[in-house]
């Protein structure tokens, strides 16, 4: 006998945790001046800004991954709690109801530990996909039984953040929305912070994060966006089956220096080639020379500003990665000339970035007109 408790048939059902959710309506609420929005010395004890998510949610956070794999980051996703009554050892199998091709099939989800008191049983789990019908049940170990079937579908909450233990600030670029209505597919790029400590003593991904990663997103490719990662690195943190690609990557203005141009010619083809996906993309923090990589993507894409801005600005719930800048879209706008500035709309600003950035990458960069139109057909279908 197997009686399903929670969640109940049709619920909607969030992954956006307390510290995210608070950072994200303090944000819309602008209570934060924009000094206190910029990189610097003006961080007390996690940052003015950030001094209520240290007070509130984590007083004893201790920054140290490395030395303890099980520390909480706030850059992790809301688990789901399945639980059931059973008078037989079970689990919860679960089936994603969409009509949408994922890379290599990811599992719909990963499970952090199932636990059972006198016949109650909770199976928590964690990596869902965001705005997805999933069906659930639950099957006895011996396959003897099963319940019915139930259904629930996660929340359009972006982003779409990531669980793996070792390593902070992981997340889809995926769930996006673009200025004509169309979304960033998911499970194409993961981005996020180192996996190992040989060169950056900060993260270690463990075996149950290299489980999360490879098994249950079923990254191909390891995109290692540090210089310093050069001639030192040699094979992937996540085995030698995943490939390692080492593009050495520089953040904000010196992105498009011109002696970077064959760089980003060469990030351009790997994104291009549907078979290196899905694929994790990082530096050390995941913040700025990964931020810069995803925020071009996104311009390219036509993403809208909230959604760039959003994504960039919640690595800061990593904790030893606070960023937040409010000029982040001057970047963006450094392709417009002062006339354009004052007159366009924020929409056409969207629109035509989209296609300078276009030219910038084929004709400076020497990207191939056929390798980005791949791209955005690997993205937004």
């Amino acid at each position: 006998m197997i009686k399903l408790i929670y969640p109940a048939d049709d619920a909607k059902l969030t992954l956006v945790a307390p510290p995210q959710r608070d950072m994200t309506l303090r944000i819309k609420r602008g209570e934060f001046s924009e000094d206190l929005l910029c990189d610097g010395n003006e961080y007390s004890i996690c940052g003015r800004m950030f001094d209520w998510l240290y007070e509130i949610y984590m007083p004893s956070f201790g920054y140290e991954h490395t030395k303890n794999p099980n520390e909480i980051t706030f850059s992790s996703p809301q688990f789901i709690k399945f639980s059931w009554e059973a008078n037989i050892s079970s689990h919860v199998e679960l089936r994603v109801i969409t009509d949408i091709a994922y890379p290599n099939d990811p599992l719909p989800a990963d499970t952090e530990y199932i636990y059972s008191f006198e016949g109650c049983y909770t199976q928590s789990m964690y990596n869902f996909l965001m705005n997805t019908k999933y069906a659930w049940k639950v099957v006895a170990d011996d396959g003897s039984c099963e319940s019915e079937e139930r259904f629930f579908t996660t929340l359009d909450e972006f982003p779409r953040l990531i669980y793996a233990q070792g390593t902070a600030n992981v997340r889809d670029i995926g769930g996006a929305t673009t200025i004509d209505g169309k979304r960033v597919l998911q499970g194409r790029i993961y981005r996020g912070g180192a996996l190992e400590s040989d060169i950056d003593v900060q993260y270690q991904v463990t075996p149950k994060g290299i489980h999360t990663l490879k098994d249950v997103l079923k990254i191909k490719t390891e995109i290692d966006l540090r210089d310093e990662a050069c001639n030192r690195r040699t094979q992937s943190a996540l085995g030698e089956d995943v490939k390692l690609v080492i593009v050495p990557t520089y953040a904000y203005g010196s992105f498009f220096e011109e002696w970077r141009y064959p760089h980003i010619k060469r990030q351009m083809e790997i994104f291009a080639d549907e078979s290196n996906y899905p694929m994790h993309i990082h530096c050390v923090a995941g913040a700025d020379r990964t931020g810069m990589v995803v925020y071009w993507l996104y311009v390219l894409l036509k993403v809208k500003t909230e959604d760039i801005m959003l994504d960039y600005s919640i690595t800061s719930l990593s904790m030893c990665d606070m960023r937040s800048r409010p000029e982040l879209m001057k970047y963006r706008d450094s392709l417009f000339t002062d006339e354009e500035k004052n007159k366009l709309s924020e929409e056409e600003k969207i629109e035509l970035a989209s296609v300078r950035v276009e030219e910038l990458f084929i004709n400076k960069c020497g990207v191939s007109p056929e390798d980005i139109q791949k791209i955005k057909k690997i993205f937004l279908g």
